[in-house]
Protein backbone atom coordinates (compact mmCIF):
# COMPACT_ATOMS: atom_id res chain seq x y z
CA UNK A 1 0.00 0.00 0.00
CA UNK A 2 3.00 2.39 0.28
CA UNK A 3 4.14 1.13 -2.76
CA UNK A 4 3.17 4.23 -4.93
CA UNK A 5 4.27 6.80 -2.34
CA UNK A 6 7.95 5.57 -3.07
CA UNK A 7 9.89 7.98 -4.88
CA UNK A 8 7.86 11.24 -3.38
CA UNK A 9 9.38 13.68 -1.32
CA UNK A 10 8.61 14.06 2.45
CA UNK A 11 6.96 17.81 3.21
CA UNK A 12 5.15 19.75 5.76
CA UNK A 13 6.26 17.45 8.49
CA UNK A 14 4.79 18.29 11.58
CA UNK A 15 3.66 16.90 14.89
CA UNK A 16 -0.14 19.03 16.03
CA UNK A 17 -0.46 17.32 19.59
CA UNK A 18 2.18 14.98 21.48
CA UNK A 19 1.71 11.43 19.25
CA UNK A 20 -0.34 12.86 16.56
CA UNK A 21 1.94 13.23 13.10
CA UNK A 22 1.31 14.29 10.00
CA UNK A 23 3.79 13.93 6.84
CA UNK A 24 2.60 15.06 3.29
CA UNK A 25 4.31 13.72 -0.05
CA UNK A 26 4.35 14.27 -3.83
CA UNK A 27 2.93 17.61 -5.18
CA UNK A 28 1.29 19.99 -3.17
CA UNK A 29 -2.75 20.42 -3.95
CA UNK A 30 -4.95 22.86 -2.54
CA UNK A 31 -7.60 21.87 0.11
CA UNK A 32 -11.01 23.66 0.73
CA UNK A 33 -13.45 23.04 3.38
CA UNK A 34 -16.24 26.04 3.11
CA UNK A 35 -18.18 27.14 5.81
CA UNK A 36 -20.05 24.80 8.43
CA UNK A 37 -23.39 25.78 9.92
CA UNK A 38 -22.92 23.95 13.44
CA UNK A 39 -25.16 22.27 15.92
CA UNK A 40 -26.73 24.09 18.72
CA UNK A 41 -24.76 22.22 20.99
CA UNK A 42 -21.51 23.22 19.42
CA UNK A 43 -19.71 25.73 21.68
CA UNK A 44 -18.92 29.04 20.53
CA UNK A 45 -15.74 28.83 19.65
CA UNK A 46 -16.30 25.63 17.43
CA UNK A 47 -19.61 27.93 15.73
CA UNK A 48 -17.08 30.32 14.65
CA UNK A 49 -14.20 27.96 14.06
CA UNK A 50 -16.54 25.94 11.15
CA UNK A 51 -17.87 29.41 10.08
CA UNK A 52 -14.67 30.27 8.21
CA UNK A 53 -13.28 28.73 4.63
CA UNK A 54 -10.22 26.56 5.69
CA UNK A 55 -7.74 26.57 2.49
CA UNK A 56 -4.75 24.50 2.61
CA UNK A 57 -2.36 22.47 1.02
CA UNK A 58 -2.23 18.59 0.86
CA UNK A 59 0.00 16.52 -1.15
CA UNK A 60 -0.55 14.02 -3.31
CA UNK A 61 -0.23 11.86 -0.69
CA UNK A 62 -0.54 12.37 3.04
CA UNK A 63 0.37 10.31 6.07
CA UNK A 64 -1.50 10.97 9.58
CA UNK A 65 -0.56 8.85 12.40
CA UNK A 66 -3.10 8.89 15.26
CA UNK A 67 -2.42 6.39 18.15
CA UNK A 68 1.16 5.14 17.52
CA UNK A 69 3.71 5.42 19.14
CA UNK A 70 6.48 7.16 16.67
CA UNK A 71 10.31 7.85 16.28
CA UNK A 72 12.28 8.79 14.08
CA UNK A 73 15.96 7.67 13.78
CA UNK A 74 18.80 8.56 11.97
CA UNK A 75 22.75 7.33 12.63
CA UNK A 76 21.57 5.07 15.60
CA UNK A 77 19.80 7.85 17.38
CA UNK A 78 15.81 7.81 17.77
CA UNK A 79 13.96 10.73 18.88
CA UNK A 80 10.13 10.59 20.09
CA UNK A 81 7.24 12.25 20.45
CA UNK A 82 7.53 13.77 23.95
CA UNK A 83 11.61 13.62 23.83
CA UNK A 84 13.71 16.83 23.45
CA UNK A 85 14.73 17.71 20.06
CA UNK A 86 11.56 16.27 18.35
CA UNK A 87 11.25 19.05 16.22
CA UNK A 88 14.43 18.99 15.02
CA UNK A 89 14.17 15.34 14.18
CA UNK A 90 11.30 16.33 12.18
CA UNK A 91 13.08 18.70 10.36
CA UNK A 92 15.70 16.28 9.15
CA UNK A 93 12.69 14.57 7.43
CA UNK A 94 11.84 17.85 5.20
CA UNK A 95 12.97 17.10 1.26
CA UNK A 96 14.04 13.15 1.89
CA UNK A 97 12.94 10.84 -1.01
CA UNK A 98 10.53 7.97 0.64
CA UNK A 99 13.14 4.78 -0.60
CA UNK A 100 11.57 2.01 1.15
CA UNK A 101 8.42 0.94 3.76
CA UNK A 102 8.67 -1.81 5.86
CA UNK A 103 5.48 -3.52 7.93
CA UNK A 104 6.79 -6.14 10.59
CA UNK A 105 5.51 -5.35 14.14
CA UNK A 106 5.65 -1.77 13.02
CA UNK A 107 5.85 0.26 10.74
CA UNK A 108 9.32 1.76 9.06
CA UNK A 109 9.36 4.34 6.62
CA UNK A 110 13.38 4.89 5.17
CA UNK A 111 14.49 7.74 3.80
CA UNK A 112 17.41 8.33 0.67
CA UNK A 113 19.24 10.35 3.01
CA UNK A 114 19.64 7.74 6.41
CA UNK A 115 16.60 8.56 7.85
CA UNK A 116 13.55 6.94 9.59
CA UNK A 117 10.00 7.06 11.12
CA UNK A 118 9.27 3.95 12.84
CA UNK A 119 5.54 3.48 13.86
CA UNK A 120 4.76 1.20 16.65
CA UNK A 121 1.48 0.73 18.05
CA UNK A 122 0.45 2.33 21.01
CA UNK A 123 -2.16 2.00 23.82
CA UNK A 124 -6.30 1.92 22.27
CA UNK A 125 -7.44 4.98 24.11
CA UNK A 126 -11.17 5.53 23.95
CA UNK A 127 -12.11 7.18 20.95
CA UNK A 128 -11.41 4.42 19.11
CA UNK A 129 -9.04 6.23 16.76
CA UNK A 130 -6.82 4.71 13.84
CA UNK A 131 -3.66 4.13 14.20
CA UNK A 132 -2.33 5.46 11.15
CA UNK A 133 -4.02 6.47 7.59
CA UNK A 134 -2.65 7.48 4.20
CA UNK A 135 -4.84 9.28 1.69
CA UNK A 136 -4.58 9.98 -1.64
CA UNK A 137 -5.47 13.02 -2.96
CA UNK A 138 -9.00 12.79 -4.11
CA UNK A 139 -8.56 8.94 -3.72
CA UNK A 140 -8.63 5.89 -1.77
CA UNK A 141 -7.20 5.63 2.11
CA UNK A 142 -5.88 2.62 3.26
CA UNK A 143 -6.04 2.51 7.52
CA UNK A 144 -4.22 0.55 9.99
CA UNK A 145 -7.07 0.18 12.63
CA UNK A 146 -6.66 -0.53 16.47
CA UNK A 147 -7.36 -4.06 15.67
CA UNK A 148 -4.34 -3.97 13.56
CA UNK A 149 -6.44 -4.95 10.15
CA UNK A 150 -6.00 -2.70 7.21
CA UNK A 151 -9.23 -1.11 5.94
CA UNK A 152 -9.66 0.26 2.11
CA UNK A 153 -11.88 3.39 0.99
CA UNK A 154 -12.43 5.24 -2.07
CA UNK A 155 -13.08 8.41 -2.05
CA UNK A 156 -16.51 9.97 -1.65
CA UNK A 157 -17.80 11.91 -4.06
Amino acid sequence: FFAPVLGNYARAVSQRLPGYLTNQFGQPHLKVRDPITARHATSQLARELLARRRVYPVGDWSLFVENYHWLVCQSGECVGAEDEGVEKALERLFGQKLVEARFDEFLELSFDLGTSLRLKSGPVDERGAAQWTLFRFQGQSVTLENDCTLSVESASG
